[in-house]
């Protein structure tokens, strides 16, 4: 089937188009942003792409001011240390305007029958309140919704709205943007038609800075929306999540295995136990008493290793609400709980990386062509997991 030069040249100048298209429509998507977040004010608005596009700016100057030196894991260390401290000094700023800023819902205590009102160590009668005459019998307080924040915003907060609204926009759009066109640069893409969307100097400029700043920020992205996830997550509850899922999983393996181990010998309370199973098995079936009898035993005490991690489980929720229901405990909770997840994000951020080093290693992709050499954060994290791969490999 011949294909015309008509047609070819048509596809070319289709895929030479489409950045200017993609322009267009990112910027009407940015007005659009702009105008919803003029309309709901700073303090209704997502914060996401702001707090994102902070934290990755903070580190892109600071990595370019400093040249790290030593080995390729000391280097990743050293990046990754930086780019932790600039995501905990953004989600601390973030902390600490979101309570002052944010609207708030929460139950405060109100008084009943409106005679007196709540001091703060206690009752106190309201002045006009003159006849009391020693036998009115006072109701106990209730609760009521207190909302704060939802008034319409002024101006200057619905201006700033709309900036913030549209930087999380802009963001996204230029992430995906970058994402793409060194994709396209870095694989087999850029020899056929659609490697045409990579000329011009508009385009080249911009693959020049998804270079440069690109996996850098998607890497600080991705640690924190981990972060942020711990944040609202409580410390305590998390270990008792993993503790209670992880442990009972390998408390039940360890119990199976224990009754075929050499702890079960002759003379130990286990290996007492282990006999009284097998010998329970002993005159119907000969032949199985032995693996059979094991294998009840190992569930007998699977059953009283579920009993002690239902009762852990009932402890650690006790300990989850008393440390909620005081205000320190709980923004120390908290913070311990983000920076643990953080710690859990930087893991995440090696594991990918390793893939794309094996991605590189197999030839799938060029991923050289996606860094630069100024890009400490991206090069570590390559050249960290090229070492990992290398001795698995080896």
């Amino acid at each position: 089937m011949m294909i015309s030069l008509h047609s070819i040249l048509a596809v070319g100048d289709t895929m030479k188009q489409i950045p200017k298209i993609f322009a267009i429509v990112a910027g009407v998507l940015i007005a659009i942003a702009f105008t919803i977040g003029f309309l709901k004010g700073f303090r209704k608005v997502s914060w996401n792409g702001l707090i994102w596009a902070t934290a990755g700016s903070i580190f892109l100057l600071i990595s370019r001011s400093i040249n790290p030196t030593g080995s390729a894991t000391q280097k990743f260390i050293v990046a990754m240390v930086i780019a932790l401290l600039c995501i905990g000094a953004a989600l601390a700023l973030y902390g600490v305007l979101a309570y002052y800023l944010r609207p708030k819902v929460r139950w405060i205590k109100d008084d009943v029958n409106g005679d007196t009102t709540l001091a703060e160590y206690g009752l106190e009668f309201e002045p006009e309140y003159l006849d009391y005459d020693g036998e009115h019998e006072m109701q106990p307080y209730g609760k009521r919704i207190h909302r704060t924040g939802f008034t319409p915003p002024c101006f200057a907060f619905r201006l700033l709205g709309g900036i913030v609204c549209a930087i999380n926009v802009a963001v996204v759009l230029w992430a995906i943007a970058s994402v793409l066109l060194l994709f396209i640069n870095a694989t087999s893409l850029a020899e056929k038609n659609i490697g045409l969307m990579l000329q011009g100097k508009t385009v080249q400029k911009f693959l020049e800075f998804a270079q440069l700043a690109c996996l850098e920020m998607l890497a600080i992205g991705l640690v924190i929306s981990i972060a942020r996830k711990g944040y609202s997550n409580s410390l305590v509850n998390s270990l008792r999540v993993i503790l209670v899922s992880l442990g009972t999983w390998a408390a039940v393996a360890f119990c199976f295995y224990l009754p075929f181990s050499n702890l079960a010998s002759e003379g130990s309370l286990l290996g007492n136990f282990t006999n009284r199973c097998v010998h329970a098995f002993q005159e119907d079936y000969p032949q199985l008493s032995g693996p059979l009898g094991k294998i009840i035993a190992g569930a007998s005490l699977s059953c009283v290793a579920i009993l002690l991690m239902v009762g852990l489980n009932v402890l650690l929720k006790k300990c989850c609400r008393f440390v909620r229901s005081m205000g320190p405990t709980k923004l120390l909770d908290k913070v311990l709980s983000c920076v643990l997840y953080m710690i859990i994000g930087a893991a995440v951020c090696v594991a990918i990386w390793f893939v794309l080093a094996a991605m590189d290693y197999f030839g799938l992709i060029n991923v050289r062509i996606l860094l630069s050499e100024k890009t400490h954060l991206s090069n570590g994290l390559y050249n960290f997991g090229k070492v990992l791969l290398e001795k698995l490999v080896a």
